[in-house]
């Protein structure tokens, strides 16, 4: 990704957008790593069985090293406040390097929080509850606000990747089995939709030659399949029926009502939130007369179709049948849920 990023970046800050990367990831890195070498002494061993046999996880000095933990994965996901990498990484990165962004990279972060940081420390979560519940809300909230001002629609879809995994840490925080499939429907969710929204820019960028909002304009007119392609997974990636980032709110808002129904009504109000910056950049680029800035007046070409079809099924059918999801991760957040017990 540094490579990417640094040689075949398309802005004028590809080479600081690849060191704040890289030093972002290594720095939190090098905490976990320091973290697993101290268990490593105290335990002599990092498996999990190590961990769940013990009481190290609940001690004094590893409640401090479960902040460092969570640190370490929320650089990874990211969460507001160690978000400042993203924006940067994806408007200096090619369309290529964004999808691998959005699709693959981001979703490590978020496997790390599911699969090693719930299960050894199921517990503090519940303790960290309060601060979790903060950085999401302001994050999310603030993420909204960048979106919504911004220009760059690279940046816009990356602040919108920021208020989504802030949302989904309120579906963490109650401790459910519904919170944990509203986190993992949002993840796969966000993966694929992301992922195409950043095509759809990448092939904007190659007929407009700028991804400035103000200089983009009359798409319904001239672009026809891109403007479907892009009307529906912005219409997905709001959380409409149909897709799966609809079903993660549902998940993660039943969580929240059975745990505290103010948290309920916030998630909702944020869920509204999220919809405007959607709708007023869709808008923005359909509607009006064709700007003069255009160098490619041609439709999408047979590739870039098949590519975004392929992900606009994919996206359909985690949506439309999602008990293929939650039928294969069942077993583990049955695991995950008596940790929390």
């Amino acid at each position: 990704m540094f490579y990417i990023i640094w040689y075949w970046g398309s802005g004028v800050r590809n080479t600081y957008a690849s060191y704040l990367f890289v030093m972002y990831t290594l720095a939190a890195s090098s905490l976990l790593l320091l973290m697993l070498l101290l268990f490593h002494d105290n335990l002599h061993g990092i498996t999990f069985f190590d961990f769940l046999e013990s009481d190290a996880p609940f001690s004094l000095i590893n409640k401090f090293w479960s902040i460092i933990f969570f640190i370490s994965i929320a650089v990874k996901i990211p969460l507001w406040p160690f978000h400042t990498w993203l924006p940067e990484a994806h408007s200096e990165a090619p369309t290529v390097g964004s999808v691998i962004l959005a699709g693959i990279l981001l979703k490590l972060g978020m496997y790390g929080l599911i699969r090693f940081f719930l299960t050894i420390y199921a517990a503090q979560v519940l303790i960290l509850a309060p601060l979790l519940f903060s950085m999401a809300i302001f994050g999310f909230v603030y993420s909204a606000y960048i979106a919504l001002v911004h220009y760059d629609l690279k940046r816009i879809i990356a602040y919108s990747s920021v208020s989504h995994m802030c949302f989904g840490i309120l579906g963490l925080i109650t401790g459910s089995t519904e919170g944990l499939y509203g986190i993992i429907y949002l993840s796969l969710g966000h993966g694929l939709i992301s992922s195409a929204l950043f095509i759809v820019v990448g092939c904007l960028y190659d007929r407009y030659k700028t991804r400035n909002v103000s200089e983009i304009a009359g798409l319904a007119a001239m672009y026809p399949k891109l403007t479907f392609f892009f009307g529906a997974f912005t219409f997905l990636n709001m959380g409409l029926p149909l897709g799966p980032m609809f079903i993660s709110e549902i998940f993660i808002n039943i969580s929240l009502m059975n745990s505290n129904m103010l948290l309920a009504v916030v998630s909702i109000i944020l869920n509204g939130i999220l919809g405007i910056y959607s709708l007023w950049l869709f808008t923005r680029t359909i509607n009006g007369p064709p700007l003069d800035t255009v160098a490619n007046y041609s439709d999408l070409n047979n590739d870039e179709t098949l590519v975004l079809s392929m992900l606009l099924f994919f996206t359909l059918i985690c949506g439309i049948a999602p008990i293929i999801i939650s039928d294969f991760f069942s077993k583990y957040l049955f695991f995950l849920t008596t940790l929390f017990k």
